[in-house]
């Protein structure tokens, strides 16, 4: 009894230090289990401030981005209109270098006008010269043309003929190429009688006009009556007839021969080169300066219109190089404008890219901020989850502990 009273006191022993085992064993995980609970209170109440935080953050992200759009939208419109500057400068340089190639194009054509001016006015002075000294200082021509008579017209300024045929026509006429047509003719003599040389006179009008000779068509090279072979205006054609429509112009020396041989006395036959064959026979061959005076006349009458037409010109090219040397100073003009507002365009620029790049930054370093806090959120959620986890793992265990230690107690006792 005594060894068997030993072995159960000591299986109480046993047992009782069981229980005091267990006891702090429970003490200590309800301990634990205290601290878990605090430290998820903890957990949580960092958690709702870092969800406040998320929360101040997700709305410094939304300011800070509408910020950096409306930045972003001034640095693109301000590029664009320094762009949109830089656009027009060059394409206004560029008119401005094809506008002075035309200028100096211009300036050459211009120039040409008005030297081809030049040369015509100088051409109808030395004619008029030309025609002056032709008549002599003092001759009779001359002192008619100076007088105070009223001249109709001379016989060379009014009437026309091809080129070809004025050697033939002046021949024709002979002396009396530079006819003067005048109404009061003995006023005229008696001036003529007081100068050196002769001049030929033809009453205008003529009371007793002369018949052109008939035409002679049976002739191998015959051209056509003189007097029908140059234009005049109608009221001198009676003054033509009678001076030259009684002269045949042929082509050659033979048929102007032929011709000459049927013509009625003082009838003529004139070939192109001038030679004169007379109905009597008599022959008068060579040329004098009356050749030249009707070529001289159709190109005094021909070079006021051609002076006024190189005049016209001239005009039209110094309107034009006006024009455009104005267009080309207002294009200058808008590119230094332009200029000096890109200046301004490039420091708006500059400073909307500078404004746009710092708005970015900030953008970004919220939104890493809120990146941030999310992620410290997270890892709260995880960290209170495993505190509830750890929380209901020391209550099962401190249940399994109350059962052992029930068990323990009632062993011991």
């Amino acid at each position: 009894r005594e060894a068997e009273r030993k072995t159960l006191n000591e299986r109480q022993i046993a047992a009782k230090e069981r229980v005091v085992k267990l006891q702090s064993e429970i003490e200590q995980k309800r301990a634990r289990k205290s601290q878990i609970a605090e430290e998820r209170e903890r957990l949580m109440k960092v958690r709702a401030d870092q969800e406040t935080l998320l929360t101040d953050s997700e709305n410094l992200v939304t300011s800070k981005r509408s910020a950096f759009e409306t930045l972003n939208a001034q640095a693109t419109q301000a590029r664009t209109r320094f762009d949109q500057a830089e656009a027009a400068i060059t394409a206004l340089t560029s008119r401005i270098t094809h506008a002075d190639a035309e200028l100096a194009e211009l300036a050459k054509r211009l120039n040409d006008a008005l030297g081809e001016e030049n040369k015509l006015t100088a051409r109808a002075d030395a004619l008029a010269q030309l025609h002056a000294d032709l008549a002599g200082e003092g001759s009779a021509l001359n002192t008619l043309r100076q007088s105070q008579l009223r001249i109709e017209a001379e016989l060379a300024d009014i009437i026309t003929a091809p080129p070809e045929l004025e050697i033939a026509i002046a021949a024709a006429l002979g002396g009396f190429v530079n006819t003067f047509l005048i109404n009061d003719v003995n006023t005229a003599l008696d001036l003529l009688a007081q100068s050196e040389g002769r001049a030929a006179l033809y009453p205008h009008p003529n009371p007793h006009p002369a018949s052109p000779i008939g035409e002679i068509t049976n002739v191998e090279g015959v051209i056509g009556l003189a007097s029908r072979l140059v234009n005049c205006d109608s009221r001198y054609r009676p003054v033509v007839d009678s001076l030259l429509g009684r002269a045949i112009i042929t082509r050659t020396r033979q048929s102007a021969q032929q011709v000459a041989s049927r013509l009625p006395a003082g009838a003529v036959a004139v070939t192109l080169s001038g030679d004169l064959f007379f109905a009597n026979g008599a022959i008068l061959g060579g040329r004098d300066s009356s050749a030249t005076t009707l070529s001289l006349a159709r190109e005094r009458r021909a070079l006021p219109m051609a002076i006024d037409e190189a005049k016209q010109k001239r005009v039209v090219l110094e309107r034009e190089r006006s024009q455009r040397e104005g267009d080309s100073h207002q294009m200058r003009d808008q590119v230094a404008a332009i200029t000096k507002a890109r200046v301004e365009l490039q420091k708006d620029e500059r400073g909307s890219a500078v404004a746009r790049d710092d708005a970015r930054l900030d953008l970004e370093r919220a939104e890493a901020n809120a990146k941030l806090n999310r992620e410290q959120i997270a890892a709260l959620n995880l960290q209170i989850a495993k505190t509830q986890t750890d929380e209901n793992s020391f209550a099962a265990e401190i249940n399994a502990l109350t059962v052992s230690l029930a068990e323990a107690d009632s062993a011991a006792q």
